[in-house]
């Protein structure tokens, strides 16, 4: 699977000025780690979706964490993940796939799944949370951060720069933030029980980032 879309390109662009915004992700990174562990049974095998540069399996190293597998749709996020987790993640349990373009297969299962500040740039989320059904072992444990926020124009272009539109922005996730109840109720629910949602507070002021965490019926 070769094919990159717009979101990724975006990444693939900004991975070079990518440790700002890390850094501003690395507080709510922890309590969703910390969330997932006290409630996963088996504390091992962990995929990370949407690792980027690879925060979350930095996080999961700290916590002894040894097998630990990874997806991106960039490149460029990729290469910096090898730089900094090469050694430590096996080269063929790191992958290359975006998920705009069909679910992702790696021939394996996994115990844990942890999506941090990703989930939001899937537009096709129904198909999406199949696909983590499909890759999850009897009781895995999936969590994932998302942002809730009335976006207004100044923050989008302060977040994200002049690359998205108001417009394009809305449509990719207003399924979230505007109508969460729907996306509980009606598409994680169906394959996954939620065990906990909570929230971290953070700047800029009232913007709150999801911490959810559930697991497979």
């Amino acid at each position: 699977m070769n094919k990159t879309s717009i979101n990724c390109c975006f990444f693939d662009d900004s991975a070079w000025d990518y440790k700002d915004t890390e850094e501003k992700l690395s507080t709510s990174a922890r309590l969703l780690v910390s969330q997932h562990l006290k409630l996963s049974e088996n504390k091992d095998n962990f995929l990370d979706v949407c690792c980027g540069q690879g925060l979350i399996s930095k996080i999961l190293q700290e916590h002894s964490v040894k097998n630990i597998s990874c997806v991106d749709g960039s490149r460029n996020m990729l290469e910096y993940y090898m730089d900094n987790l090469g050694t430590f993640v096996q080269k063929e349990n790191i992958y290359f796939h975006d998920f705009e373009f069909g679910p992702f297969d790696p021939k394996k299962k996994f115990d844990n799944i942890i999506i941090n500040a990703g989930i939001q740039y899937i537009s096709k989320i129904g198909d999406f949370i199949e696909n983590m059904h499909h890759l999850s072992e009897k009781n895995a444990v999936l969590s994932f951060s998302y942002i809730n926020n009335d976006w207004n124009e100044d923050t989008i272009q302060d977040e994200y720069g002049e690359f998205y539109s108001r417009g394009y922005y809305e449509k990719l996730i207003k399924f979230y933030f505007r109508e969460e109840n729907i996306f509980f109720k009606e598409v994680l629910s169906k394959k996954f029980e939620i065990l906990n949602i909570s929230n971290y507070q953070q700047t800029p002021k009232h913007t709150t980032t999801r911490l959810l965490t559930a697991r497979k019926k």
